[in-house]
């Protein structure tokens, strides 16, 4: 029995243009990042990019990005016995500045 407050995770869809946050969602610790990408897609946003980190990544996300019209940013993750490529670990590391400079806009 878990006595206390349950760990949550927040989700968040900011405008990077007009630094504003546009949605947010609360999920339980234990669900797995991408079951809260439909809470947070939407129509009307200024930017067509979908940044976030690695556990957002599957061939099923993708497929979701682009049928929407929708550029993925999402963090790449390295595999065992094949690490990420220096251009990979660059990509990711200018992703997380990105998200850096929105949380200190906001």
């Amino acid at each position: 029995m878990h006595h206390g407050r349950q760990p949550k995770k927040n989700h968040v869809n900011a405008d990077r243009k007009h630094k504003l946050v546009r949605r947010y969602h609360v999920s339980d610790a234990a669900q797995h990042d991408s079951q809260a990408v439909d809470h947070l897609l939407m129509q009307g946003n200024t930017g067509a990019g979908v940044w976030a980190d690695a556990a957002y990544r599957s061939e099923e996300m993708e497929a979701k990005l682009r049928a929407r019209g929708l550029k993925s940013h999402i963090h790449r993750k390295g595999k065992r016995g094949k690490p990420l490529t220096e251009q990979a670990k660059v990509s990711n590391r200018t992703k997380s500045e990105l998200w850096q400079n929105l949380g200190d806009a906001a």
